[in-house]
């Protein structure tokens, strides 16, 4: 039987290439040698095969021989041509032949690749193609670019505003993912009166700017060509020498006022730096000096109109009158004072941490300074004062002003103590008041303490 089968195999392999209509079994015994049966019987492929057909019929006791498929049936049409039909081989999960895809070897489909959603895409039975019976349908919103769609969320499929016909940007894409929202490209509707992203403006859509915004002091803010900036010649500035809406003066251009006018004697007015009123500073006032307030003076020598510098919110000091009568000095006023310690003086005659404090003068002596501690002292004596830091726990400075004004310093040292400790004297006339301020080097802050030491007395 083996012998048969052998030859079958290379006889039915010959064939691929064309046997026509010549019968295989005639090919068979042309083929088989003479094997010979008993003495005057010839025997034939076709008695072999017919008596070893029956013989495996009686007793199977082997496996099941597989062999390479068979040829694809041989088909000629009316014009002669000669079809051979798909080739496959079918179920050995590997793509061959005419396949499409085998088992699980898709050759590189999936669902989506298929025009679906997610889901398991199968092979059919014969190899030839696919089977999306486990594919779900495209589902918009998924963020994937899938079936029909357009586009999915931010999956657009490399679409940009260029693409779509417009100037630079990346569109959005619909809701229904059937195609492109190209708000945000540029060029896109300007002129609709909608302000969209990429646009500055639109129409009388100004997206809450104004000429005031725009650092302009007024006016009316427009929006220009092309939707890519604002139109700016509806608005103005004080300064341009035109009184403008909002505007008392601008510069030169007082709108008929002087200083006769604002109930002075004489003098030059002038326009306020913001527009906003004038400056009369340069007015005069016959009556200035009577240490009355007379017409539109604002103070006259001790009349400050009940001002001082604490109902200015400037601390203590001295406020005064200016030389025309037309404003109050606060140069005097000590808005900068933490502590008034009055004419005491010994040993600590106060104390404090400086954690927690602010930088309110600078001083010359300490790499910068630090926070300080700013105490007011008045002389009871003429004479030298010496202030010490001596029995402060960090790197201390000390520092003497005339004033809160910085450029007032009297006296500056970092390490003249003890230690690191500071020590200044200050010369003083009685009833003198000279601000103390208590610093550190190059931003060191703790705990201080201040002694005072007064002059001696002959």
């Amino acid at each position: 039987m083996k012998s048969v089968v052998a030859w079958s195999v290379v006889i039915l392999a010959g064939c691929l290439g064309g046997c026509g209509r010549t019968d295989p079994i005639a090919l068979l015994d042309a083929s088989m040698p003479d094997t010979g049966g008993e003495e005057g019987e010839s025997t034939t492929a076709a008695d072999s095969f017919a008596d070893d057909s029956n013989a495996d019929t009686a007793a199977d006791t082997g496996p099941v021989v597989t062999t390479t498929p068979p040829p694809p049936v041989t088909t000629t049409d009316p014009g002669g041509e000669v079809d051979t039909g798909p080739m496959t081989n079918c179920g050995n999960a590997v793509i061959e032949f005419d396949e499409l895809c085998d088992g699980p070897e898709l050759g590189g489909e999936d669902c989506v690749s298929q025009g679906f959603g997610d889901g398991v895409l199968l092979c059919t039975d014969d190899c030839l193609g696919f089977d999306p019976v486990l594919c779900e349908e495209p589902s918009c919103g998924n963020g994937i670019l899938e079936g029909e769609e357009a586009c999915d969320g931010t999956d657009l499929g490399g679409v940009t505003c260029e693409d779509l016909g417009f100037g630079p940007g990346i569109p959005n894409c619909t809701i229904g993912c059937t195609g492109f929202d190209v708000t945000p490209c540029i060029g896109a509707r300007c002129g609709d009166g909608i302000v969209h992203a990429t646009e500055v403006c639109d129409g009388l859509d100004l997206k809450g700017e104004t000429c005031v915004s725009q650092g302009f002091d007024g006016g009316v803010l427009s929006c220009a060509a092309g939707c890519q900036d604002f139109e700016y010649g509806n608005c103005f500035q004080c300064g341009d020498g035109f009184i403008d809406p909002g505007e008392v003066c601008d510069g030169a251009d007082l709108g008929g006022n002087s200083c006769l006018a604002q109930g002075f004697d004489g003098g030059a007015l002038a326009c306020a730096s913001d527009c906003g009123g004038f400056d009369i500073t340069g007015c005069i006032s016959l009556t200035c000096g009577n240490d009355l307030i007379d017409g539109a003076e604002v103070c006259d020598g001790p009349d400050l109109a009940g001002q001082d510098c604490a109902s200015l919110g400037l601390g203590t000091g001295e406020l005064a009158c200016d030389a025309g009568c037309t404003s109050l000095d606060t140069s005097g006023c000590l808005f900068c004072v933490e502590e008034d310690i009055g004419t005491a003086t010994g040993p600590g005659v106060a104390t404090g941490n400086t954690d927690l404090e602010d930088d309110d003068l600078p001083q010359s002596c300490a790499a910068g300074g630090s926070a300080d501690r700013v105490l007011l002292f008045t002389a009871t004596d003429a004479g030298d004062y010496a202030f010490d830091t001596n029995g402060s726990d960090y790197d201390t400075a000390l520092t003497a002003f005339a004033s809160c004004d910085p450029g007032s310093q009297l006296a500056c040292d970092d390490d003249g103590g003890t230690g690191t400790d500071s020590r200044i004297v200050v010369d003083l006339a009685a009833g003198q008041s000279v601000l103390i301020v208590v610093d550190g080097w190059s931003g060191s802050t703790g705990d201080w303490i201040l002694n005072i030491e007064p002059p001696s007395l002959p």
